[in-house]
């Protein structure tokens, strides 16, 4: 069954919305609801309403929560190939990238803003991928980004992104 996914209903909490997704599709259960879930990773993040999730605390708090039961692999790189292949092999990923001006996301600050996302399942031939990424968009939780798509947003080389690749243990 699809877990029911979560986005951000603020400026600043994708980095906790961004774990809890990862939990959800782990079928991770941390806290009794996913609203505690949310409030406490808002905790462990460190998340704050003027400078959102460090990398830092984010990584911190995504081991936490996935301790024993998720392997986590960080870097800031990575081949999109190597990407499609790890989704297609049960795995998903976090992204935290910088927003370019042109998309539709929250309100760039100094013509900047980073942004957590989950990515969490591929369809179509090899080349042609589509990509289910979650909270990409204020406005819809769930969105299918094409391989183009992906590419534009995720894979040119600016400072600060990361990308977190996860499996089950």
């Amino acid at each position: 069954m699809e877990p029911r996914w979560i986005r951000q209903r603020d400026g600043y909490s994708c980095g906790p919305i961004a774990i809890c997704n990862v939990a959800k599709w782990a079928s991770i259960h941390p806290w009794d609801s996913w609203e505690k879930s949310r409030e406490r990773l808002g905790g462990l993040c460190r998340t704050s309403r003027t400078h959102g999730t460090s990398n830092a605390s984010f990584e911190s708090a995504l081991r936490s929560v996935g301790r024993g039961k998720l392997k986590i692999v960080r870097r800031a790189r990575w081949k999109l190939d190597e990407l499609a292949e790890w989704i297609e092999e049960r795995g998903c990923i976090v992204i935290d990238f910088v927003v370019p001006l042109a998309h539709n996301m929250a309100k760039a600050v100094n013509n900047r803003d980073a942004h957590y996302v989950t990515v969490v399942d591929i369809m179509g031939p090899k080349g042609s991928e589509w990509f289910k990424v979650i909270n990409i968009d204020s406005s819809e939780t769930v969105s299918w980004v094409s391989r183009e798509q992906f590419n534009w947003l995720f894979m040119r080389r600016r400072k600060g992104d990361r990308i977190w690749k996860v499996k089950l243990s």
